[in-house]
């Protein structure tokens, strides 16, 4: 998997880097053959710095697997948190998106398969 990682209104330390990289490798295990093709682009960072009461994070994900994009979107006042809850939706993402293919192939095989069925009687 191609990871690009911007942060946004902070610096990218390497903790903060190596955090990223870990929850995306949990996410490369559930591609599986296509994760060589996959890439993904990582936004971080504040979102800005007029909050009354504590400092609001972002982390924002776009993965581009099989020819669709993907993209989650999380704010919350801990960094690391957001980046775990954001990647658990992207985990959620990649499931749907895998079921939703999953059907339309089976659908697919099951029309040409009654089209059959329609030949033979």
């Amino acid at each position: 998997m191609i990871i690009n990682i911007k942060a946004t209104g902070l610096e990218l330390t390497p903790a903060l880097d190596s955090f990223v990289r870990e929850k995306l490798a949990n996410i490369g295990k559930k591609l599986g053959e296509h994760n060589e093709s996959t890439q993904a682009q990582v936004d971080i960072g504040m979102d800005s710095h007029h909050h009354k009461a504590g400092q609001i994070f972002r982390a924002e994900m776009n993965l581009f697997y099989r020819g669709k994009q993907l993209r989650v979107e999380e704010e919350n006042e801990d960094m690391y948190t957001a980046i775990d809850i954001a990647k658990d939706k992207m985990v959620q993402e990649v499931i749907r998106y895998e079921k939703k293919q999953n059907s339309l192939f089976k659908r697919g095989g099951r029309a040409i398969k009654n089209i059959f069925r329609g030949w033979k009687r």
